[in-house]
């Protein structure tokens, strides 16, 4: 009997558990953050308030208190001024200077204006926040600092000049690592550049972006191999999608690995497109979900004991099982074209995709 694709039910299911606070659930009680910085204030009544209303007498001091605690959130600016204290020669000595002055405090740039920790704050605000210079720019107005974009700027060049010899020895280290996880996305940029590409070489230790004007696989070649020997990638795993400009590195001797987020796009996106491949589409979200299960329940036994390798085997055993399920649907005449597609695309990188059952570090 052919197989049929219809339509999810838009129901949920009965009994699902809902996000958040369950109804009637004990609470944990408000964190108190004992690792913050405590600052105690004494807060006594007013004078004059500490009065018996009907004869004046004063209230005693009991010698304790109640506490009432609160988070505070401190933001200044603080203008430093460095005295350098300077000392005058008081013996008959000869060739020795007269007059000594204190060092000059350490800084990034020299006579510059910010200091160390301001910098710091600033890249902290830039790049890991993600906020804008004409926002940062504001938030330093709200404090009392009124400061050009062309000032930062030049204080982030500055900085980027400082930061190339640690880049360098990122990348070295990027390029020597075991594991590597490769991605590409366009990156539009609003100049005479036009459109470029953005790269990501993710290893167990370090994060590597190159900005390219290319998507060429030459752009993961030079930076993964950039001797181009051909044993160069020996011993070392690649993981990506299923782009063909990955595909030179096997020539260099790298071990390729797909990924399965990225088998499991094109299923969903098909899945969303066409109305009649709902059950399709989440039958095989769950097949790759329970993949996801079985391999995070292998890697949480220790390798060499038992419970390892019946981990292992009811892995294996899925993925099998999944492997049948996709020989059956792609040649099924029901299926409709655009499926067919998705699925072909996972059988076409199956020897990729099923790399980690080889080495669990994929």
């Amino acid at each position: 009997m052919p197989a049929t694709y219809r339509v999810a039910s838009p129901e949920k299911a009965p009994g699902k558990r809902k996000r958040g606070q369950q109804q009637g659930a004990k609470g944990h009680g408000r964190h108190l953050h004992p690792h913050l910085p405590t600052e105690i204030l004494e807060r006594e009544i007013p004078a004059g308030e500490g009065c018996c209303p009907q004869c004046g007498l004063p209230y005693g001091d009991m010698g304790s208190a109640e506490e009432a605690e609160e988070i505070d959130w401190q933001v200044h600016l603080v203008r430093r001024v460095h005295r350098r204290h300077r000392y005058v020669r008081r013996c008959s000595c000869t060739d020795v200077p007269a007059i000594i002055t204190a060092p000059p405090p350490p800084r990034l740039i020299p006579k510059g204006m910010f200091s160390v920790g301001f910098v710091a704050l600033l890249l902290v605000e830039k790049f890991i926040l993600g906020r804008p210079l004409h926002r940062i720019i504001l938030l330093l107005k709200m404090q009392g600092l009124t400061v050009s974009p062309g000032t930062l700027v030049g204080v982030l060049g500055r900085v980027l000049v400082l930061l190339r010899p640690l880049y360098a020895e990122i990348v070295t280290y990027n390029r020597e690592e075991t594991y590597v996880h490769a991605d590409e996305t366009g990156w539009p940029v609003y100049d005479e550049a036009g459109r470029q590409w953005l790269w990501v070489f993710v290893g167990q230790s370090t994060v590597v972006f190159i900005a390219a004007d290319t998507r060429s696989g030459k752009v993961a070649q030079d930076h993964l191999a950039p001797n181009g020997d051909a044993d160069e990638g020996a011993g070392r795993t690649v993981s990506s999608d299923f782009f063909p400009g990955y595909n030179g590195l096997e020539k260099l001797g790298f071990t390729l690995a797909g990924c399965w987020v990225h088998a499991r796009r094109p299923i969903l996106r098909v899945a969303q497109a066409v109305s009649t491949l709902g059950d399709w589409g989440a039958a095989w979200q769950g097949r790759i979900a329970e993949l996801y299960r079985l391999h995070r329940a292998w890697l949480a036994e220790e390798q060499g004991t038992r419970a390892y390798e019946t981990a292992h085997v009811q892995l294996s055993a899925h993925v099998e099982a999944t492997r049948r399920t996709l020989l059956a649907e792609l040649p099924d005449p029901n299926l409709p074209p655009q499926a067919r597609k998705a699925l072909s695309l996972m059988a076409k990188g199956w020897p990729r995709l099923t790399r980690f059952l080889e080495d669990p570090k994929v």
